[in-house]
């Protein structure tokens, strides 16, 4: 009778660590798959990180045009405004040069004034693109950081369990 107890008890510990196997599987089926949503999540962070880049690559292309253009209408407007005050000296020979050149340095300004707030324009674009990288970088290291340790939780339990396992089948064969 005592030996049959030892074996229905035994049997009972055996089925008992089979369902605890069971259960630690599963969870691990869980944490990988959690592990691969990570993934992807990094990867959609990775894919708008690259399409933030090359956004900024723009901005930061059509700012330096902006600012060609800007440069432009400043030596035009110093050109036209020397014109200007050579007109004005030579007021009485040629008052229809002088008109001219106002119209060409009124022009000129606004022009100037358009590129200037046009430069101002994507420079905010392109400081709200540098801080929406930045943000991105920040979350995917984050993502990154939370992914490497939830994997060494995973994998140090699997290491506890394979280790209490061990142990488990060294006492029921002893």
């Amino acid at each position: 009778k005592e030996s049959e107890s030892r074996a229905t008890a035994g049997a009972a510990e055996l089925e008992k660590a089979r369902a605890e196997q069971a259960r630690q599987a599963q969870e691990l089926t869980r944490a990988r798959a959690a592990f691969q949503d990570q993934q992807a999540q990094l990867d959609r962070v990775r894919l708008a990180e690259s399409n933030l880049a090359a956004e900024l690559a723009q901005l930061e292309s059509r700012s330096e045009e902006a600012n060609a253009d800007l440069e432009k209408a400043r030596r035009a407007l110093a050109e036209k405004e020397s014109q200007l005050g050579d007109a004005k000296a030579q007021r009485n020979h040629d008052a229809h040069l002088l008109e001219s050149s106002k119209e060409a340095v009124r022009e000129l300004r606004a022009r100037l004034e358009t590129s200037a707030a046009r430069t101002e324009e994507l420079q905010g674009l392109y400081a709200e693109s540098r801080r929406q990288l930045s943000v991105a970088q920040k979350e995917s290291d984050a993502e990154k950081q939370r992914m490497s340790e939830a994997l060494a939780k995973v994998k140090e339990e699997l290491r506890e369990q394979e280790m209490s396992h061990g142990d488990r089948s060294t006492a029921q064969a002893g």
